[in-house]
């Protein structure tokens, strides 16, 4: 039980990566409403997520007590779930000493406080006790720990980038808010004692010869994306990707009337942000990433064969450019 507190505690560099390991479970869930949408609240030390997915079986239930396993993996899932390590939801012992889950017929917690045995072992509940669970949605409460800083965590999540729905399967919205104690503002540089936000995505019909047509809004502000896929063939099996011969790398560049309109460089995403290589348009490919999942693992013949198609992907994007109104931007 050891090593579950070790990973939780150490595998992590950041702090606040389990927001996008909470992201991700999501993402990897089902859904039956029409917009799949995910809700994260901060108030009174407590962090909620609420997604409407279909709720919980009982192998996801299984899945999320597990350590170095999942059900993700499968080559039989073809849309490429995003979690594989098996490890990621367990990031959120880093800031938290309690988790509830409520689900379908499914209610229970996970703590620290029984011992390490309890990260991995569900407490059943009978109901919440923080809060009531929104009809149709499955929400996920964590009680934070002192060790959890909330000016570290308000700031990361004031930073969630709408890029970030480009690239997630299914989710189309993410609704965001902030209530923090006024008496405390001072810890908080710049955060009001409420804040907001609200992200989305839209898959516009405006023809752009292969590309796909991306709007995201954030309150109110619109960015568009022109997203061009391109296949990789004939790769190498990998032990994560056994049976997978070919994957997709997408190039997403935003729209700009003129060249000077595209000045700042962008994440690299492996259907969440990784890191920035310095490049002024977004790649995504799913890449294998090391087990904090913060970079590409180099050493995969996998990676490194995807890596080759970037050059023939931008490439593909620029011949499209050039049949298109956007011939003299990029």
């Amino acid at each position: 039980m050891k090593l579950c507190y070790r990973l939780s505690h150490d595998l992590y560099h950041k702090p606040t990566r389990f927001l996008m390991e909470l992201v991700q479970n999501a993402d990897d869930s089902a859904y039956r409403a029409s917009t799949p949408a995910l809700n994260i609240t901060y108030k009174h030390n407590l962090l909620r997520i609420d997604s409407n997915e279909t709720g919980f079986t009982r192998r996801n239930v299984e899945a999320i007590c597990r350590i170095g396993r999942s059900y993700k993996a499968n080559p039989g899932n073809s849309r490429g779930y995003i979690g594989e390590n098996g490890i990621g939801f367990k990031s959120v012992f880093k800031v938290a000493h309690v988790v509830w889950i409520i689900s379908g017929p499914y209610s229970f917690k996970f703590g620290t406080t029984s011992g390490h045995l309890g990260m991995i072992a569900p407490i059943w509940v009978d109901e919440l006790t923080l809060g009531e669970a929104l009809p149709g949605f499955t929400p996920i409460i964590l009680d934070l720990s002192p060790r959890c800083k909330p000016e570290i965590l308000i700031r990361e999540l004031k930073l969630v980038d709408p890029k970030l729905l480009i690239f997630l399967h299914i989710i189309r919205e993410i609704g965001i808010s902030v209530q923090h104690d006024a008496s405390n503002l001072l810890e908080v540089e710049g955060c009001a004692a409420e804040w907001t936000t609200a992200l989305t995505r839209v898959d516009s019909k405006e023809e752009h010869g292969s590309a796909q047509h991306i709007v995201l809004t954030q309150n109110g502000s619109t960015k568009s994306f022109l997203v061009f896929r391109y296949q990789v063939a004939t790769l190498l099996d990998d032990p994560k990707r056994l049976g997978w011969t070919q994957s997709d790398i997408l190039l997403a560049f935003p729209e700009a009337t003129s060249p000077s309109g595209i000045c700042q460089t962008e994440n690299m995403y492996a259907f969440l942000p990784i890191r920035n290589y310095g490049f002024k348009f977004v790649i995504h490919a799913d890449f294998l990433l090391v087990a904090n999942r913060e970079d590409i693992d180099f050493s995969s013949t996998w990676n490194q064969m995807l890596a080759k198609g970037i050059p023939s992907a931008f490439l593909h994007a620029v011949n499209e450019f050039n049949r298109g109104k956007f011939r003299y931007t990029w």
